[in-house]
């Protein structure tokens, strides 16, 4: 059996740490990181919510031939202002990222996934509930899916609604790129690594290893 040496931990929520830099970290500069990774976040909301909104006026320009006309905003309760729905959107869309990334935990044939939040940051969570090890690249599908499965079901509902429901669906996809940042600074660490490498998930965190023949 091959052996498995660390080689580090990431903290989605923070810069790249090894397992001893995360233990001697200092709170403020976990915060300072923490912070900045929200206003990163706010590059994917806009160029996700723009692509969106372009996608609506192309749409709107050739008539809409898909939409379905019972899918108007009576739908949403009268007086359903901006505010309310951005609330509403983020009770929606935050927990169906995570249970994104579970299913594919699931097709990648774990067992059990568990769900959870981590209350000092009011993060949700989902992980394998055992020990699990993926290959790089599943490793990388299994985080961007929440990214790419939320994205299409918000074109597709886009598309298939009339013009007074196209803002939800931009605002979803929107949101739900902002909330995959943390997802995007993973895949782009974890691609330093060879194919062969091991990554271990824990949900707020993960462990990238390296295989080594004993």
């Amino acid at each position: 059996m091959p052996a498995c040496a660390t080689v580090g931990v990431w903290q989605r929520s923070r810069s790249s740490l090894t397992a001893t830099q995360k233990r001697s970290a200092s709170p403020s500069s976990q915060g300072g990181c923490f912070f900045w990774l929200n206003i990163a976040a706010l590059v994917p909301v806009a160029l996700f919510g723009a692509a969106m909104l372009a996608l609506s006026a192309w749409y709107l320009s050739i008539g809409a031939p898909l939409a379905l006309p019972f899918l108007d905003r009576r739908l949403l309760p009268p007086g359903f202002d901006l505010p309310a729905l951005i609330a509403l959107l983020v009770l929606l869309v935050l927990p169906l990222h995570e249970l994104c990334h579970g299913l594919a935990f699931r097709l990648l044939g774990v067992g059990r996934v568990r769900y959870g939040i981590k209350l000092s940051r009011l993060v949700l969570y989902a992980a394998p509930a055992g020990e699990a090890y993926f290959r790089r690249d599943a490793f990388i599908a299994a985080t961007l899916a929440p990214l790419a499965a939320i994205t299409l079901l918000g074109a597709a509902g886009l598309l298939l609604s009339p013009p007074g429901l196209h803002l939800f669906w931009a605002l979803a996809v929107a949101l739900n790129a902002g909330g995959a940042v943390g997802d995007m600074a993973a895949v782009a660490l974890v691609r330093r690594y060879p194919p062969s490498t091991l990554v271990r998930d824990f949900g707020t965190a993960f462990a990238v290893y390296r295989i080594e023949q004993a």
